[in-house]
Order: C-alpha cells, then structure tokens, then sequence
C-alpha cells in the first residue's frame, strides 16, 4: 500500500491503460500501412499476391514493443483463391538459443481443412470492420495453442474504401493483470477494469479474475470510464 489518494491512484492507473492503449495502436497503424503499402506494389493491385517483406517488418516491431506482446500480424479477407495466407505469428521462446523467437500461426481460412478458423465469425473481426479505428475486444482463448486468456487490439485495412484484411495484436490478460496491480491494490478491495460487456480484465481479488461484474447492478458512482479505451473501472 502506498499513501497516495484514491484519486491520484485512478489517475496513473488510467495513465497505464491509455499509454498500453496508444502503444498497441501504433503498431496497429504501422502494420495496416505496411500491408497497404505492399499489397499496393504488387501486380494485382487491391489484393496483391503476396506480403514478401511483412514478416521481416513484423520481426522490427517486436523487436522494437516496449510491452509484451504475445502476437501479431495480418488475417486477409478469405476468397476462393486464398492468394495470401494469414500472415501471423506469435512469440515462443526459443530455450536452445536463448530467446524468444517468433512462430507463424497454423490456421486455414478454407471450411474443408482440417485446421479451419473461421475469422470473419469471431468478435474482434467484426468490431474491427464495423469501426474505422482500432478497437480491443476480449478477452478469449488463444488459438495458437498456448492456452492464454489474451485481449485483441485490431484494425481494419482498407485500399480505395475496400476491406482487405484486419491487423491485430494479441496482448495477454496477464500481461494487462501486471500492469494494473500495483494501483489495483491501492484502491477499494473489489475495484476491477472490465470490459463493455462487464467481464474482469484486471481485479484486486482473485476470485474475481476471468468472471463477469453485473453492471445494471453498479452504481453510477463506481464506474469509472477510461477515455480513450472501451474499459471501465467498477469497484463492487
């Protein structure tokens, strides 16, 4: 416990989440415009053929994230020539040379394979497209086998006002549990950060993590939106 006011507390933890916030959106931006800046050199124009060089520019930014970030990369809108794969990978480490290394994500966007994921059914797709921002939805299960509860932070990406795919980042509810503990801590025992729908993200008691806060049955007075973010902080 520190002796700073309730306030003050709210205040840096809001300070977090909007700087987690801005970070995942730059690489949001700088991927989108990275996939338009490819897609549109390639014969082909709108859809391009392929993304030779996104790889290399997604290995930069991990590189370079100041936050941990458990993947990240493009989903193309599926079509019958499935011309561009998922260009996704994730960060695994890599004991034998001591660091982590980055693995590409085994899906299909084909019904009939075996490893079909259905990207245009999930959450985080459709508010990407239905938005013209970046957005975060979640928190779900990762599906690249590491069994994580993450939150998706994704971006549609558009050439002449077609969609084209959405770019996403994938930053674990762990990761986002570390960064508000501290402050967590400093306030009221049952304050939380949940999303919309009033799912804890973040809480100070752990029988609250992964559960859902009722939040027609929270005062006006104990709800306090995070500009800048769809999170809100409840104390229940």
């Amino acid at each position: 416990m520190t002796h700073r006011s309730s306030n003050q507390v709210l205040a840096e933890l809001k300070s977090k989440l909007v700087g987690l916030t801005g970070q995942v959106h730059g690489l949001l931006l700088q991927m989108r415009d990275e996939v338009i800046a490819e897609s549109s050199s390639t014969p082909g124009g709108r859809r391009g053929r392929s993304l030779d060089q996104f790889k290399e520019f997604v290995g930069t930014l991990y590189d370079s994230a100041d936050l941990p970030v458990l993947g990240m990369g493009f989903l193309p809108v599926p079509d019958d020539s499935a011309r561009i794969r998922p260009q996704w990978w994730y960060q695994q480490p890599d004991a034998a040379k001591n660091k982590v290394g980055m693995k590409p994500l085994s899906v299909a966007p084909e019904p009939e394979a075996l490893d079909f994921y259905d990207i245009v059914a999930t959450e985080w797709w459709r508010n990407a497209v239905e938005s013209n921002r970046p957005v975060a939805s979640g928190p779900f299960v990762d599906i690249s086998g590491t069994n994580a509860y993450v939150l998706t932070f994704a971006q549609s990406v558009r050439i002449d006002g077609e969609l084209i795919g959405v770019v996403a980042v994938d930053v674990t509810v762990s990761t986002f549990q570390s960064l508000c503990q501290n402050d967590l801590l400093d306030l009221p025992r049952g304050t939380s950060v949940v999303n919309p729908e009033g799912m804890v993200l973040a809480t100070n008691i752990g029988a609250l993590l992964g559960g859902v806060v009722d939040m027609n049955t929270v005062p006006a007075s104990r709800k306090k939106p995070i500009t800048r973010t769809s999170w809100v902080v409840v104390t229940t």
